[in-house]
């Protein structure tokens, strides 16, 4: 099982270098989300291109259809392509913080565009599934899109990720990769108001026992700590130690 972890996106290559050095022996993947909660930064496929020159981790970006045709979306998934990014996440991603929302075109329309531009159509795709969604939405995404791995939102429970529709993904060959919120004990509160109880908090020692569960269920995780990178990589450190 792979160990992924989540970089928020910086202008200043000094403070990403800081955070990758922390990390470089510790996972298996760096992702980049675009514009988190709409807050413009560098963009992500820049930025997972720097990941990738500075630590030599694989690195993965998102980007939002929110802000883009379809036309400016394949330009980045072509910079992707040019820059060696290892994948891009398309989603639709949160309203802009500046700004219209352009929303020209959705999420599988644009997995659809890519698959059947040639300069594009191998670049490794990735699409985001929320557990608060039915099952049989969950297989429509899963089944209808030629995606090679998901991100999975919302996890509360190892059973959630039981269903067959997973397992069937998983057989055609998507990488089913979940979201793991951590937080130290003192912040744990705040960092589930800011995510309005949509998602499961964990303390770093809590994180740690969960994934020994999703061991056989998926095939790598993606630790966040929206408060504190620090806590990430302290948890990470522990899960490292443990494997």
């Amino acid at each position: 099982m792979e160990l992924w972890i989540e970089l928020v996106p910086s202008t200043r290559r000094e403070r990403i270098l800081e955070k990758v050095s922390l990390v470089r022996d510790l996972v298996d993947a760096v992702f980049i989300p675009e514009a988190p909660l709409g807050y413009p930064r560098a963009h992500s496929v820049a930025v997972a291109h720097v990941v990738k020159e500075l630590s030599g981790l694989r690195a993965f970006a998102s980007v939002r259809t929110r802000d883009v045709n379809a036309n400016a979306l394949l330009s980045l998934l072509g910079a992707a392509v040019l820059l060696d990014i290892d994948g891009v996440v398309v989603t639709r991603g949160d309203p802009p913080v500046f700004g219209s929302a352009v929303d020209d075109i959705g999420t599988e329309d644009a997995v659809r565009l890519a698959r059947s531009d040639r300069r594009v159509q191998h670049l490794r795709l990735g699409a985001i599934v929320s557990l608060a969604k039915g099952y049989a939405e969950i297989s429509e995404r899963l089944l209808g899109l030629s995606i090679d791995f998901v991100l999975v939102t919302r996890l509360w429970r190892p059973e959630q990720l039981m269903h067959s529709v997973f397992s069937s993904a998983r057989r055609r060959g998507v990488r089913v990769v979940p979201y793991l919120v951590v937080s130290s004990e003192s912040e744990r509160s705040i960092v589930f108001e800011m995510l309005k109880g949509h998602q499961k908090v964990f303390t770093i020692e809590e994180v740690e026992e969960f994934i020994e569960c999703l061991r056989d269920l998926v095939d790598g995780v993606i630790v966040t700590a929206p408060r504190s990178f620090i806590d990430a990589v302290r948890a990470l450190a522990r899960i490292a130690r443990r494997a």
